[in-house]
Order: structure tokens, then C-alpha cells, then sequence
């Protein structure tokens, strides 16, 4: 049994699948930052948005993390795509449990996993996600930018407790300081808690 922590990056998911010797690190990556693998998940997920420009990841977020069974005889001899497809498969069924209350709103899957990845890293406690997500949408609506830290450090490749002035002035589709809406993708990869926060936020009191 192999444990994949929420808030975890792709490399994250490469170094521990090294780790516990499922698969070499750098062949899973080089696997899932290849756009033809990409696109044959999007057409078995729908919801995968198109390869956009400016991604660093093209799976990131969408790997859903939990405790995953793997044979024990196969050292480094896995597949990628039975790894990324075990994955997806439990992302999906997000998707598949809260079709209709997803349609319902303003924003696609895909979407709401962007925005459960900043939630994820943002939150400290977990009933501080809901409101967070709200911060958010409200900043949102009122065209304003929603300058998280997380996204900046994401953007300059660090994960960075404090941040400079030109760490929030990097120019990057994931930068929340200098592009208006979501990140062009998730940064991470979110929690449960983070995914329903995003779907359901919890209301700011009349």
C-alpha cells in the first residue's frame, strides 16, 4: 500500500512512487508531460479541459491522492498509464457523485479542482476552506484578483513561506497577483474537504 498525501504536487506523486519502487520517477514524468497521453484521458474523462498554454503540469491536480495497493513483485515495472488511470478513476468519481450540483453553477470541473488546490494550500484548519472558497468567489464576482501566495509560489517553482515583491510580480498564468480569475490550473492536488468547499462554499452571513 502506497500513501499519496492531499496537497501534493506531481512531482510530489513521481518522487514517492520512486520512492516505494512502483516506477522511476523521471519515466512517470516524462509519461504524464506528454500531450498525446494527455488527450487519451481526456477523451475517456470529458471533463479534462484542453491542453492550454502556460501549463507546467498537464495532470496536475487531477490525480487524485489516497492509499493505492500495488503488486509487490513488479519493482519499477508499473505502468504509467494503469497509474495515472487508477487515479483519474477516483477523480472522475467526484465528478460522477456531484454531476448534477456541478452543473447547477458557474464553473466547470475543472475549474472547481483549481480552485480546491488553492483552498488546499491556503487552509490551515479544515473549517477554514469553505470560507476561504467564499473569499474567493467574492473576489471573483467583484473583478478583483485573488492574490494567493500559494499561486505565486507555484509559479516560481518554490514553495516559499515568505514571499518577495518579485515573487508575487512573476508573470505566470498561475500568479493569482497578476492574472484576474483562476489559475490556469490546478496547483496541487486537493482534498476532498478542499473539492466540496469549492462546490458548496459556505455563504457570507446576511
Amino acid at each position: 500500500n502506497v500513501t499519496f498525501t492531499e496537497g501534493i504536487t506531481l512531482q510530489d506523486i513521481a518522487a514517492i512512487l520512486e520512492k516505494n519502487k512502483i516506477i522511476k520517477q523521471q519515466e512517470f514524468l516524462t509519461y504524464v508531460r506528454t500531450p498525446a497521453n494527455y488527450l487519451q484521458f481526456k477523451n475517456k474523462y470529458k471533463w479534462m479541459p484542453p491542453v492550454k498554454p502556460g501549463v507546467k503540469e498537464l495532470f496536475e491536480g487531477y490525480l487524485h491522492t489516497s492509499t493505492y495497493a500495488f503488486p509487490k513483485n513488479k519493482k519499477f515495472d508499473t505502468d504509467a498509464n494503469l497509474i495515472v488511470d487508477m487515479m483519474l478513476k477516483e477523480t472522475n468519481r467526484w465528478y460522477v457523485d456531484n454531476l448534477k450540483a456541478i452543473e447547477n453553477q458557474n464553473y466547470t470541473f475543472s475549474q472547481l479542482l483549481t480552485l480546491a488546490s488553492v483552498v488546499e494550500k491556503e487552509a490551515k484548519f479544515n473549517r477554514d476552506r469553505s470560507r476561504i472558497a467564499q473569499v474567493f468567489y467574492n473576489r471573483i464576482n467583484k473583478g478583483m484578483k485573488l492574490q494567493s501566495d500559494m499561486t505565486a509560489a507555484y509559479a516560481n517553482g518554490e514553495h516559499k513561506v515568505f514571499l518577495y515583491y518579485k515573487d508575487i510580480r512573476v508573470k505566470s498564468p498561475y500568479n493569482t497577483y497578476v492574472v484576474k480569475g483562476l489559475p490556469v490550473g490546478p496547483i496541487a492536488a486537493p482534498s476532498e474537504d478542499s473539492f466540496y468547499a469549492a462546490l458548496k462554499p459556505k455563504l457570507d452571513e446576511p
